[in-house]
């Protein structure tokens, strides 16, 4: 019995996420049923075309095209407002912009992995009662009754991610930190540190080797007016 849960489980996720992205096709693309033939092999060429003018050439030889055609479904779903400059791509989704070369396939995936970050992290804050605050240059959201004050680089995803799976998913949620002393190595901007510290650890050691991210952790540390050192 205790095998068969989780294997329900991945077969619920798995046929909601093909739910997901039937949905997401139909919202995005003129000729879905093509896209999806093509996808599952059953036709060898296909122009799938996009409602914003986007057109895609594939062959079924093409297995990276595969991440591609997630990633534009991803951006174009997302997007609030799409512009065209030459051949690039402007989409503005919530108060992020992303731009693109539509002719970059490598590109298309950093913007696609982007575009789902921001998504995710939108999600987070209306969650949280999150907002950004323009005379602190930093975003503020509710945990546990507390506000907690943080600020990244915007261009990075990393912490848009890292901030709901910690604060949100609460992934270290199983650990007891109360009145101890937690090492946190490979701190990034610090949103672990400052979780365990809001949790009643004692005192937080934060190591990053990566010096841009050091002005990050000291506004995030002088922010939240936690009992934490970085090195």
């Amino acid at each position: 019995m205790n095998k068969i849960v989780p294997y329900f489980n991945l077969t619920v996720r798995y046929i909601l996420s093909l739910i997901n992205s039937a949905f997401e096709s139909y919202k995005t693309i003129d000729n879905p049923l093509t896209a999806f033939l093509w996808y599952l092999g059953l036709i060898k060429h296909a122009r799938i075309r996009f409602r914003q003018n986007i057109v895609l050439e594939v062959n079924r030889n093409e297995k990276e095209i595969k991440s591609v055609l997630h990633a534009l479904r991803k951006i174009l779903f997302y997007a609030d407002t799409i512009t065209f400059t030459g051949d690039r791509l402007l989409c503005k989704i919530g108060n992020y912009n992303i731009s693109f070369s539509v002719n970059d396939y490598n590109s298309i995936r950093r913007a696609g992995l982007l575009a789902e970050a921001i998504n995710k992290f939108n999600k987070f804050l209306m969650s949280h009662d999150g907002k950004y605050l323009i005379n602190k240059h930093c975003y503020m959201f509710s945990f546990k009754g507390r506000n907690i004050y943080f600020t990244f680089d915007r261009r990075d995803c990393a912490p848009m991610l890292g901030l709901n799976e910690i604060f949100h998913e609460e992934i270290y949620g199983s650990l007891n930190v109360k009145d101890k002393i937690v090492l946190d190595i490979g701190a990034g901007y610090d949103d672990s540190s400052i979780y365990f510290a809001v949790k009643g650890c004692s005192r937080s050691l934060a190591l990053e080797p990566n010096p841009y991210l050091h002005p990050y952790i000291t506004r995030n540390i002088e922010l939240n007016n936690c009992e934490i050192k970085y090195y």
